[in-house]
């Protein structure tokens, strides 16, 4: 049988569960509005995302040879310049 702190602490850790558990729904929703208004599109906008599981790579998309991922990581280090 439980005792008494058992309980309050059970409690005290359901509780706190409950607030992370609200937290994380507030930084996704937060997150969610911030990647629509980037998009251009109203914050309240509902964005579906796939899982990256569930995608394929396009036959060609991924090329092994030097040059190219030379150009590559050029072309990237520009654009961050």
């Amino acid at each position: 049988m439980a005792t008494l702190p058992d309980l309050l602490e059970a409690q005290a850790e359901s509780a706190q569960a409950d607030f992370d558990l609200q937290a994380a729904i507030g930084a996704l929703e937060s997150a969610q509005g911030d990647l629509a208004t980037v998009l251009g599109l109203p914050a309240h906008t509902q964005i579906q995302v796939e899982n990256i599981n569930d995608l394929s790579i396009p036959d060609g998309a991924i090329k092994s040879d030097e040059t190219t991922r030379g150009r590559f990581i050029a072309d990237f280090v520009t654009e961050v310049e």
